[in-house]
């Protein structure tokens, strides 16, 4: 997946990122008109997402008087559910900083977005949730349709089974909007219902999300409220996942995100040089 382009210093810049000077900023970052092929894609994960969804609370909202299920038992599961929609999103960003590239056909708009944002970070403004859900969608799709199934099959006790359907509800809108929440880490003056919801800790808080900004954009990855981060993050997930595909694949973290962000006069620092600094 590394991309192609020229060699500059450590990094690969990306020809496109190349011509900056040349090309106007915006043009660099537009994807273009959504493909007919794209919105089919984008419709039909948005479509089935919420169908899948709204027949999961239906048939839950049927058996909650039979099942014994208690409210405790169901907020236990809800959030459940926002830990997992959490730990969706986070893998979904580091995946797009550190092995994808423009020139992947597939996620290509969605690249780009992630590559302007690490060069112009208050530039994800400009983006409707309608640019991300229904991409988004098929990753919370995954999450519902397997709790249920699991919830389904398994000879789990019926407050068990409909806490688990209730947590995949739950984790794949989370997952489905996590970049319409991950703007709460960028807006430094919310609402009080958003800063309510902040102190809580249930959503992201730009404190938080700060920290991924600072030098590689290597951490603090999760973008509905950093619950991940802040456990398996801190228990080296990310680093375990990032030398698993290096491994795999032989290739480099990073390169195209540090080539742009390079191209574009941005810090571009290699960990092994922050832990000697640190040292």
């Amino acid at each position: 997946m590394a991309p192609r382009g020229e060699e500059v210093g450590p990094v690969v810049l990306p020809k496109s990122a190349a011509a900056h000077l040349l090309t106007p900023q915006a043009a660099l970052f537009d994807a273009g008109a959504f493909r007919t092929s794209e919105l089919l894609v984008h419709v039909t994960g948005a479509v089935a997402n919420i169908t899948v969804c709204a027949a999961a609370i239906v048939v839950t909202t049927v058996n909650v008087p039979v099942s014994g299920v208690t409210v405790p038992v169901v907020l236990v599961f809800v959030v459940g559910g926002w830990f997992v929609a959490d730990l969706v999103s986070g893998v979904l960003h580091w995946a797009l900083d550190t092995w994808f590239n423009e020139n992947v056909r597939a996620v290509r708009r969605i690249v780009l977005i992630v590559r302007e944002h690490h060069v112009y970070p208050q530039q994800i403004f400009k983006y409707r949730w309608t640019h991300e859900f229904g991409i988004l969608s098929w990753f919370g799709l995954a999450v519902v349709s397997a709790t249920w199934l699991l919830a389904t099959l398994t000879t789990a006790p019926a407050p068990v089974a409909v806490g688990m359907v209730v947590g995949g509800v739950v984790a794949s809108l989370g997952a489905s909007f996590s970049l319409e929440l991950h703007k709460l880490g960028h807006n430094f003056a919310p609402g009080w219902a958003v800063r309510a919801l902040q102190r809580l800790g249930l959503v992201l808080t730009p404190a938080h999300h700060m920290k991924h900004h600072r030098a590689e954009h290597d951490t603090h990855y999760c973008i509905v409220n950093g619950w991940a981060d802040r456990t398996l993050g801190r228990l080296g997930l990310f680093r375990a996942l990032e030398r698993l595909v290096a491994a795999w694949t032989g290739n480099s973290p990073r390169i195209d995100d540090r080539g742009w962000r390079r191209a574009f006069g941005r810090p571009v620092q290699d960990r092994t040089d922050r832990e000697r600094q640190q040292q």
